[in-house]
């Protein structure tokens, strides 16, 4: 009568600490994508203030950083060559737990991205 009682305890001890470690495992994983939507969201933000900058006949566009309420993007303008220009851009979470970099090449005559690289 103690056996069957002790196996059965044995193994609901066992279920219970493997749904703990998935439920951890999925902890970690909500958290990073979370940040990583955070971080795509940011370049969403920063892509559209560069845009107004850019569409402004900014041509004269100095490295920065721009602030968000969920992090920030700080960005580099690289060479121009009329009319593309190249902006690089590193968004950082809030928690800087992600840091991502992307590039874009902005087209002056089209008004447009042409190429955005990740």
């Amino acid at each position: 009568m103690l056996l069957p009682a002790l196996v059965f305890v044995s193994l609901m001890i066992g279920l219970i600490m493997t749904n703990i470690d998935r439920y951890e495992s999925e902890k970690k994983f909500t958290k990073e994508l979370v940040s990583k939507f955070q971080v795509d969201h940011l370049f969403f933000l920063a892509r559209n203030e560069l845009l107004k900058m850019l569409a402004s006949d900014v041509q004269d566009l100095e490295n920065g950083i721009l602030y968000f309420n969920n992090g920030s993007v700080a960005y580099v303008v690289g060479e121009m060559e009329e009319p593309f220009i190249h902006i690089k851009m590193q968004a950082t979470d809030n928690n800087n737990s992600w840091k991502f970099n992307v590039s874009m090449v902005y087209d002056f005559n089209e008004g447009k991205i042409v190429q955005w690289l990740e």
